[in-house]
């Protein structure tokens, strides 16, 4: 990087001093002089070079970080989940996005990604997992805690309470590691305030991937037939709108409801009366 940074400063003060000879301020004498300068020292930099690619690598390392703030979380990890081009693996307190869902399956069905989710363990019985089953029923892997990592704490750290992504091959063909308090459903994404973090570095990746590994010794795989909750067959549809789930029941348009004039409607001398139809149940 300090090789990178010399080759700019010589740059800009070649370009000061053309600017400073254009208006007058440098003599034309000594700006020649300084410019002799600049050009011997750059072809003595140039030939310790083993290759010109060298500034290319040293530009391709420039680390990757990128912080979000509600309300531009979601839409900065949709942005993820579209430009993956191997592998999504995570693990994940909570997952109601549809969204999110749509866009994993997406990449499954148009670019062949792996996908893998860890869930908690009462992810099923508090929460929605339309989307956990969207991913499940595409070929996408969901697995969910099933004991505890540590039995002889007594209750300690029982809940699995993660919210981190790990991208293959993302932003800069990079590995990207995605980490912060936001979980994937429409309460964090609309309501509450959240922060996350996306990073390159990758001892941080390598870390995240050692962790991830470790919940799946501690997980269970799920099917599409066990992939399901109680509140996905609640019609709660401000939750349901919230998350993006498609709703359960659709009212019909008014197209469809016949007017009013085309239902008949009998005489009224032809319904028969109270009194006769108690007479005929007493005989």
């Amino acid at each position: 990087m300090k090789r990178l940074s010399f080759f700019i400063s010589l740059v800009l003060l070649s370009s000061s001093v053309m600017h400073g000879m254009e208006k007058g301020k440098v003599p034309a004498k000594i700006g020649l002089s300084k410019m002799k300068e600049i050009a011997d020292s750059l072809e003595q930099e140039g030939s310790s070079l083993s290759s010109p690619m060298n500034i290319t690598t040293e530009l391709a390392t420039t680390p990757y970080m990128r912080c979000y703030f509600t309300p531009n979380i979601k839409d900065a990890f949709l942005n993820c989940i579209a430009n993956e081009q191997e592998a999504v693996r995570g693990a994940w307190y909570r997952f109601t996005l549809y969204d999110a869902a749509r866009a994993i399956v997406k990449g499954i069905q148009e670019k062949n990604i792996a996908a893998k989710i860890v869930i908690s363990s009462d992810h099923r019985e508090k929460d929605f997992c339309s989307a956990l089953k969207l991913i499940l029923e595409h070929g996408g892997t969901v697995l969910e805690i099933f004991q505890q990592r540590f039995a002889h704490t007594q209750g300690y750290y029982q809940h699995m309470h993660h919210k981190f992504m790990i991208f293959g091959r993302n932003i800069e063909n990079k590995k990207l590691l995605w980490t912060g308090s936001w979980n994937a459903t429409g309460q964090a994404s609309n309501k509450n305030c959240e922060n996350v973090m996306i990073v390159d570095d990758q001892e941080a990746v390598a870390n995240y991937e050692k962790e991830m590994v470790e919940l799946e010794k501690l997980s269970t795989a799920l099917t599409v037939q066990r992939c399901v909750s109680q509140k996905d067959h609640e019609p709660n549809a401000l939750a349901r709108d919230m998350n993006g789930i498609p709703r359960l029941v659709s009212v019909p348009p008014l197209s469809s409801i016949p007017p009013l004039s085309t239902i008949s409607i009998p005489p009224l001398n032809t319904i028969p009366r109270l009194e006769d139809v108690l007479a005929n149940n007493n005989k």
